[in-house]
């Protein structure tokens, strides 16, 4: 991860040294605040994520393998499994709502 901080620092300008220098700061500073936590990076915005979603429901729809959707997406069986049933509560409320 150092070398990722480094890099972004170099692009934007920093010395190649005190990119370096900094990056690893950076590690022993988060390394003392959430050593032992597993922490969560989410991938893109919600509206990003919601459009993938409904690529996810419409390969599904499509009969494409849950395993090749997880592969294609980057995302985990689980987590194709929950995009699934997310989708499936939706357009079943979306039929409650325009029924009554």
């Amino acid at each position: 991860m150092a070398a990722h901080i480094s890099c972004r620092l170099t692009m934007y300008g920093v010395d190649k040294g005190q990119s370096e220098s900094i990056a690893v700061d950076i590690m022993a500073y988060l390394s003392d605040v959430y050593g032992g936590l597993n922490l969560y990076f989410p991938k893109g915005t919600k509206d990003q994520n919601d459009e993938k979603y409904d690529l996810v429901f419409a390969d599904f729809n499509d009969g494409i393998p849950i395993a090749e959707i997880a592969k294609k997406y980057g995302y985990s069986l689980q987590w194709i499994y929950n995009i699934i049933a997310q989708k499936r509560r939706e357009y079943r409320n979306s039929l409650k709502d325009s029924a009554a």
